[in-house]
Formats: C-alpha cells, sequence, structure tokens
C-alpha cells in the first residue's frame, strides 16, 4: 500500500480491499456494526477510539 496509513496500517479491524482497477483501500469492519466508523476512513489516520494493533510476528 502507497502511502502511510497511520493507525489503520497495523489495525485489527483494517482490511485491505483492491479494486479491478488495481487501486488500495483500507476498509474499516468497525464500520459494519458501529455506524461511529467510517466505512473506509481518510488517511492517514492519527487518531481512533477503536484502533487495535496486531501482534505481528518478527521476520
Amino acid at each position: 500500500m502507497a502511502g502511510d496509513p497511520g493507525l489503520c496500517g497495523g489495525c485489527a479491524w483494517a482490511d485491505i480491499v483492491r479494486s479491478d482497477r488495481g487501486s488500495v483501500f483500507l476498509r474499516c469492519r468497525r464500520s459494519e456494526t458501529d455506524p461511529r466508523y467510517a466505512k473506509y476512513p481518510r488517511l492517514p489516520r492519527l487518531e481512533c477510539a477503536g484502533s487495535e494493533t496486531v501482534a505481528r510476528a518478527e521476520a
């Protein structure tokens, strides 16, 4: 993904969506049950009450 997505880049609730034209978006799954969250938030996201960091395995 080009650019810095901010908090969404490491959030457990974020899904990467790729369009047929090659565009890449981050979708917030919290939006499915909570209207306070945008389905496709503006990036970079610097603050988010619902952000949950994913533990990444070290390479």
